[in-house]
């Protein structure tokens, strides 16, 4: 486990797979690039043959709120299996409109860029909406970090907890809950280390495990991040 302190710069708006965030143009190149290095595992229809899904329900199960980024980087780093690496970024980039259009995400006007920190504020959500997170989630949240009567610690004007993963963020992605009083919610943290008590009453954001009970939301934490924002109180 382990715990950092990092520099909170503003967060440029979210988007999402809906807005419209690659070319028609680029899609028909991933097409291209698709059939050639990608179809023998994942089928011409992306349903996959011997390689997961990249089309339908389980496409979106997969990767539901996780970052365009990440499915960049993914396709980039380790596909083909028989080649990982070899791909170029561009290539790489038109196999993720070509995936995007696949699922019936609307194309736009612009192209997908290898900017990592562009692509990461682009996240994959269904036409519904984020479906419910599960109890066992792996799920990042901030918030003013205190104790309770109890000396249990948790988060107050907490954010809403959202997946992740344990990959190093950048800055720009990281949450913010600089706003005195953002919400209501209030999350418990269990086994924090190394202990946080030298930033009680500074924004901390936390990783782990979200663990749904009646009496509200905790998070078993596997890292934390102080914040260099204080809860403004």
């Amino acid at each position: 486990m382990l715990g950092t302190i990092g520099v909170w710069v503003a967060q440029q708006p979210a988007a999402s797979v809906w807005d419209g965030v690659f070319s028609a143009t680029q899609a028909e190149r991933g097409r291209v690039v698709y059939e050639r290095h990608c179809s023998r595992c994942h089928g011409d229809d992306l349903v996959a043959r011997g390689g997961s899904p990249l089309a339908g329900e389980g496409f979106v199960r997969n990767w539901e709120a996780r970052s365009v980024e990440r499915l960049f980087r993914t396709i980039r780093d380790t596909m083909p299996p028989q080649g990982a690496g070899t791909l170029r970024e561009s290539d790489a980039l038109d196999v993720v409109a070509y995936v995007l259009g696949r699922n019936g995400f609307p194309a736009g006007a612009s192209e997908l860029v290898p900017d990592a920190e562009a692509l990461a504020r682009i996240h994959i959500v269904g036409q519904a909406g984020p479906s419910p997170l599960r109890n066992g989630a792996l799920v990042r949240v901030a918030g003013c970090l205190g104790k309770d009567a109890d000396g249990a610690w948790l988060l107050t004007d907490a954010t809403q907890p959202e997946v992740t993963t344990l990959d190093p963020e950048r800055a720009t992605n990281r949450l913010s809950t600089s706003a005195p009083a953002q919400s209501a919610r209030t999350i418990g943290l269990l086994n924090v280390f190394p202990s946080p008590s030298a930033h009680i009453g500074r924004t901390l954001q936390a990783k782990g495990f979200l663990v749904r009970e009646p009496a509200g939301d905790r998070v078993n934490v596997v890292t934390w991040e102080a914040l260099d924002s204080s809860c403004g109180r």
